[in-house]
């Protein structure tokens, strides 16, 4: 415990000669003058306040790590699952596509069979029919033509619409995704800002108390002399 007479002046003078400025020395004497019956052997020790300091800094390096991992994990985790919606719905495209090329082929494989026996009936024919034939062969295969035409139109403009719509949906997936991300990215920052600053407070009121002891052990040392 100080004695009750405290030389504020020769205190704040031996402090300045020691490398502290006039506001510094000043305002340690004062909190030191305030606190003289507070019991020094209270306040933590240099070794204490390393434990603090290396716990907290294992706890934040830890903390980060974790979060990194788990990060990597939802990063990895909707990569395959974009890729596999991707390859699900190419592949689906592809089997409609073929799908549609086998019922072309079958359709005209099966007109050309048909005109084919038109034919072969239409030279079996006398002669005086044959123009007769020729001009309703001619009709039929107009309106093969067109109703050919009209499907391939059809099933081009089925297929566009099939497009745009995997195409919107895949959009609107991958816009939910990266939304998602976005919050999850934006939940850590904010933990981690968060986490850093307590660690710093922490830090800051150990330093302090460690401050206030070393001076005021030294005052005492001092005033012994």
């Amino acid at each position: 415990m100080l004695t009750s007479h405290f030389d504020t002046h020769s205190v704040v003078k031996r402090l300045c000669a020691a490398g502290f400025d006039v506001a510094q020395a000043e305002e340690l004497v004062e909190v030191i003058y305030r606190s003289k019956e507070y019991d020094l052997s209270k306040l933590a020790t240099k070794e204490q306040v390393e434990a603090v300091k290396q716990l907290l800094s294992q706890t934040i390096t830890s903390e980060v790590d974790r979060l990194e991992q788990k990060i990597d994990s939802v990063e990895q985790k909707l990569e395959q699952k974009i890729t596999s919606e991707v390859d699900r719905l190419e592949q689906r495209i592809t089997s409609e596509v073929d799908r549609l090329e086998q019922r072309i082929t079958s359709e005209v494989d099966r007109l050309e069979q048909k005109i084919d026996s038109v034919e072969q009936k239409l030279e079996q024919k006398i002669t005086s029919e044959v123009d007769r034939l020729e001009q309703k062969i001619d009709a039929v295969e107009q309106k093969l033509e067109q109703k050919i035409t009209s499907e391939v139109d059809r099933l081009e403009q089925k297929i566009d619409a099939v497009e745009q719509k995997l195409e919107q949906k895949i959009t609107s997936e991958v816009d939910r995704l990266e939304q998602k991300i976005d919050l999850v990215e934006q939940k850590l920052e904010e933990k981690i800002d968060k986490t850093v600053g307590n660690a710093k407070n922490e830090i800051t009121r150990w330093m302090l108390a460690l401050i206030i002891a070393v001076f005021g052990t030294m005052l005492t040392v001092i005033f012994k002399k």
